[in-house]
């Protein structure tokens, strides 16, 4: 955590934000920590929230919980982290502790 302030305080490049947001999020800073739900975001320009992404490769993942047409309503609704493959449950373990409120599964 301390070496992430540094480098966004001390590093031009660092502390800027992008522009860019992907379309949908996992909101991971719920009130109930075994629960993270899926949100569509729809900022202004200037307004780009902070996240953390996992670039994963889907691979044989076979998640039920993989954001399909079919899947999408209950994703919106919570996704029980117990659930969820280990290493995005640990991915949502490191940007909570971070203090990341979103994170994006690539």
């Amino acid at each position: 955590k301390s070496w992430l302030s540094a480098c966004e305080e001390c590093h031009s490049r660092c502390g800027q934000s992008s522009q860019y947001t992907p379309s949908r999020l996992l909101d991971i800073m719920l009130d109930d920590p075994e629960t993270v739900k899926l949100v569509e975001l729809h900022p202004g320009p200037g307004a780009a929230p902070r996240y953390a992404c996992l670039s994963h490769c889907w691979g044989q993942t076979r998640s039920k919980h993989i954001t399909r047409v079919s899947t999408l309503a209950n994703n919106l609704h919570g996704i029980p982290v117990s659930e969820l493959p280990k290493t995005f449950q640990e991915a949502i373990d490191i940007a909570r502790a971070l203090e990341i409120r979103y994170l994006w599964i690539d």
